[in-house]
């Protein structure tokens, strides 16, 4: 299901049918070093994950993490949408992109139009304090740095990010 569309991208909800590019996005370095090892190893967990995570997300809350696709090729290029967590009193925005089309804007752009189109007067985000693509992506978002803390699995230090709308 179509849920935003840009100039060059549709956002959609994740299918069974994305396993393959779901393994191949969890398993690149990028996303092991500042996302987690999510133990996808092969199209059967990458099919749990889309069902557990994914779709569950749609299911429970009404968002979730959508598919980017190129309008051009239709090929699938990374995952950006909303999160909720227990521990953050607001959504958070998440997005990773295939290294091979990093670079090109499509990340800021599936952002932006699920930013605007949420209407929340509130999104946060986070990232590693190591992530120097994704700290830049938040700011460029129109977000700013509210304090370092403990997320999650993640050894290091992660950075929260807001609107600043509250």
């Amino acid at each position: 299901m179509i849920k935003y569309e840009t100039d060059r991208l549709i956002l959609r909800e994740a299918s069974m049918e994305d396993d393959a590019f779901i393994f191949d996005l969890l398993n690149n370095p990028t996303w092991i070093e500042f996302i987690g090892d999510r133990q996808i190893h092969s199209l059967g967990d990458a099919q749990m994950y889309i069902q557990n995570q994914l779709v569950r997300s749609y299911q429970i809350n009404g968002f979730g993490m959508y598919i980017m696709e190129q309008k051009s090729s239709e090929t699938p290029i990374g995952l950006c949408g909303f999160l909720k967590r227990e521990q953050l009193d607001h959504v958070d925005i998440g997005f990773a992109i295939l290294p091979k089309f990093a670079g090109n804007g499509y990340t800021f752009e599936a952002a932006e139009k699920i930013m605007t189109a949420s209407n929340l007067s509130t999104i946060y985000g986070i990232t590693s304090d190591k992530n120097e693509t994704s700290k830049k992506l938040l700011r460029k978002l129109g977000m700013v740095h509210i304090k370092n803390f403990k997320f999650g699995k993640y050894n290091g230090d992660s950075m929260l990010f807001s609107t600043g709308k509250e």
